[in-house]
C-alpha cells in the first residue's frame, strides 16, 4: 500500500514528474501508472494501487477538467468517496463541477524548489491524510441513513470554507494559534502554521542552547532550515548573543636555568656538603623566581630546586656540592576565556 497516488492526464506527464520525484525524496511513497510493469492488467492494476493508497493526489490542469479527462475525475470521485481526496492546481483553472467543496492547493506557481512555502504545505496535508489525521469521512451513497460522523464531515467543510475565507480578513493566524485547530490549520495550509518537521527542528535548536548557553543550536537550525518558519527568530537570537571574557587562575609552572658553584671548602661527607649548599641553591632559586611577583597575571606560589641538577664529587679533603640544573617556579597564571552568552 502505497502513501500517495498520483492522478493525473498523461499530456501532463512531463509537468507530473517533478512533483512525483519531489514526493519520494521526502520519503513518500508514490504509486503512478509509470509504475506498471510489463504484462500486468492495465486497468485492474490502477484500481487496485487507486483503492489502496492512503492518500490521492489529483492535479487539476487545463487538460484533466477539459472533455477528455474523465479518468481524472473518475479516479477523484473514488478518492473522495473514501475521503482521501488531495486535489492540487497545476494551472489556474476552476476544479470540475463536483469537486469543488473540497479544497485544491494551489502549486501553479511552484518551480521545483522543496523549501517553498506551498510545497511544504502540500506535503503536510497529503501526510496529514495518509496518517489519517485529515480526513473526510466517506460519501454515503443516496439514502443512507444519518451517521454520527456526518456532523464531522460538516465541520471539517466549515475549516476548508476558512481556509478560503480568512487569509481575505487576516483573521487566520489567530484562529490557528488555538490548539484545536492548529493541526488543522497545518494541513490545509493556512494560518502560517509550520511544518512540524520546521518546529521540531526549532524546539531542538533552543534547548540546545538552553543546555549549552551558546548559539550553536540556532546556527544548527539557519543550516538546515534557511528557509524555515523560524528563521528570522534565529537569527535575531544570534544577533542578541553577548561575547563575554571570563577570568580564570590556572596552574601553569615554567622551569628556569639554575647554576651555583661550589663552596670553596669541602666537609667530610656528600651529605654534608649537599646541606652546606642547600640554603644558597635555594636562595638564588627563590630569586629567579621572584620576577613573577611583579606579573599582575601571575602568582607566585613557590619555587624548587630540580634534584637532578646537583653535582656532588669528592675532594682531597672532603666532599663539594654544586648545582647545575633548573628551578621549577610553581605558579597560578590568570587567563582570560572568551565564550558566547545566548539565550
Amino acid at each position: 500500500m502505497s502513501d500517495c497516488f498520483v492522478s493525473y492526464k498523461r499530456e501532463d506527464r512531463p509537468r507530473v514528474d517533478p512533483l512525483v520525484s519531489a514526493l519520494r525524496a521526502a520519503g513518500v511513497s508514490v504509486w503512478w501508472d509509470q509504475d506498471i510493469g510489463g504484462g500486468k492488467r492495465w486497468r485492474e492494476t490502477i484500481a487496485e494501487q487507486l483503492d489502496a493508497a492512503r492518500c490521492v493526489v489529483v492535479c487539476w490542469t487545463h487538460a484533466s477538467t477539459g472533455t477528455d479527462g474523465a479518468y481524472v475525475r473518475e479516479e477523484a470521485e473514488r478518492a473522495k468517496t473514501r475521503g482521501v481526496l488531495l486535489p492540487v492546481l497545476l494551472d489556474g483553472v476552476a476544479p470540475p463541477f463536483g469537486f469543488g467543496e473540497v479544497q485544491a492547493l494551489d502549486l501553479t506557481a511552484w518551480n521545483g524548489a522543496t523549501d517553498a512555502a506551498c510545497w511544504r504545505n502540500f506535503v503536510a496535508a497529503l501526510r496529514a491524510i495518509a496518517d489519517g489525521r485529515s480526513r473526510l469521512p466517506p460519501v454515503l451513497p443516496p439514502g443512507s441513513p444519518y451517521r454520527p460522523w456526518r456532523a464531522a464531515a460538516t465541520l471539517l467543510a466549515a475549516v476548508s470554507l476558512i481556509g478560503l475565507i480568512l487569509p481575505l480578513t487576516g483573521w487566520t493566524p489567530a484562529i490557528c494559534r488555538a490548539a484545536v485547530l492548529r493541526e488543522t490549520c497545518r494541513a490545509i495550509g493556512v494560518g502560517g502554521v509550520p511544518a512540524r518537521a520546521d518546529e521540531e527542528a526549532w524546539a531542538a535548536a533552543r534547548q540546545a542552547v538552553k543546555d549549552g548557553g551558546r548559539g550553536d543550536g540556532y546556527r544548527a537550525y539557519l543550516r538546515d532550515h534557511p528557509a524555515g518558519a523560524f528563521a528570522a527568530a534565529a537569527q535575531a537570537a544570534l544577533a542578541a548573543c553577548r561575547n563575554l571574557a571570563d577570568e580564570r587562575w590556572q596552574r601553569s609552572d615554567d622551569a628556569l636555568p639554575l647554576v651555583v658553584p661550589p663552596a670553596l671548602s669541602s666537609t667530610g661527607s656528600e651529605a654534608a656538603a649537599r646541606e652546606r649548599s642547600a640554603a644558597d641553591v635555594q636562595r638564588q632559586a627563590d630569586a629567579l623566581c621572584a620576577v613573577y611577583e611583579k606579573s599582575p597575571t601571575h602568582k607566585l606560589l613557590g619555587a624548587t630546586p630540580d634534584a637532578r641538577g646537583w653535582r656532588c664529587r669528592p675532594e682531597t679533603r672532603g666532599w663539594t656540592c654544586a648545582f647545575d640544573g633548573q628551578v621549577v617556579c610553581q605558579l597560578e597564571v590568570r587567563r582570560t576565556v572568551d565564550r558566547e552568552a545566548c539565550s
